[in-house]
């Protein structure tokens, strides 16, 4: 704040018409000051721009999986279900949530960080001209987040990511009727893309017989899978361990299935 006040002062010194003094002298330093850290959040802001247009496609759920690998992945479910009772499902989401304060998180970072950085450019003396600029630093900050998710999802802290994505886990867990499976032996993947998160959710019954480390286990599996780049390969890879996982515990005849095999890709 100090060095704000100081900004202003010179201004309004130099507007005056006087002449250099010794607020004026330490004005120059001030410039140079700002001018470096100007450059140095462009090179920042522009690299994290780079990063997030190269990771954009990785949050598209559409095309993040090829459709043989989706093919493989249903097939591997038939091949589950064939040894099991239990029902395996899997979901693929882009978000779990819009996150809207993160987008508002931006803009007021971008106007603070902004102003600080461009202090000795700004025009502190013209409140009307400073408030539209200050409203464009805003703007830019929201509408960066809100077109490239790589950056939005900086902005949204790791508790809000979780709740957010294991609600949204509940609710696919009910829409596709996963609790309506005989002895409550459905499992259900979930991947959120904007979020970074895997879910395992498995019902009552197979929890009552296998260890929490397990659904652990895949999911760090899948994870690790994705963070590779092979978002195919980990969802396949997850539905084969639960398939065995299920297999141990609920074996079954071959008989009918009780639901159908589902993969599911959509925006969110």
């Amino acid at each position: 704040m100090e060095y704000l006040a100081m900004l202003i002062q010179a201004q309004e010194w130099q507007g005056a018409g006087h002449k250099a003094g010794p607020l004026t002298a330490s004005w120059s330093a001030m410039q140079w000051a700002s001018l470096v850290g100007t450059i140095l959040l462009a090179v920042g802001l522009l690299a994290l721009i780079l990063i997030a247009l190269r990771r954009h496609s990785r949050y598209k759920a559409v095309g993040v999986v090829s459709e043989s690998e989706l093919a493989d992945i249903k097939e591997e479910i038939a091949k589950a279900e064939q040894k099991t009772t239990g029902e395996v499902m899997v979901v693929l989401l882009e978000r779990s949530d819009r996150h809207p304060a993160a987008y508002w998180l931006a803009a007021i970072s971008m106007l603070f960080v902004g102003s600080l950085v461009l202090g000795a450019w700004l025009p502190w003396h013209q409140p009307g001209l400073l408030l539209l600029v200050q409203l464009g630093l805003a703007a830019f900050g929201f509408a960066l987040t809100k077109g490239l998710p790589d950056l939005h999802s900086r902005f949204i802290s790791q508790a809000r990511a979780q709740e957010m994505v294991d609600e949204q886990a509940i609710q696919e867990f009910h829409r596709l009727e996963l609790r309506e499976t005989k002895g409550r032996t459905g499992i259900l993947l979930m991947v959120s893309l904007l979020e970074h998160r895997v879910v395992v959710l498995a019902d009552e019954g197979i929890n009552s017989k296998v260890d929490e480390n397990t659904w652990s286990q895949v999911q760090q599996g899948i994870l690790g899978h994705i963070r590779g780049g092979q978002m195919g390969q980990g969802l396949l890879e997850g539905v084969r361990t639960s398939g065995a996982v299920l297999a141990e515990h609920f074996p079954g005849d071959g008989g009918s299935e009780d639901l159908p095999n589902v993969v599911d890709v959509r925006h969110e």
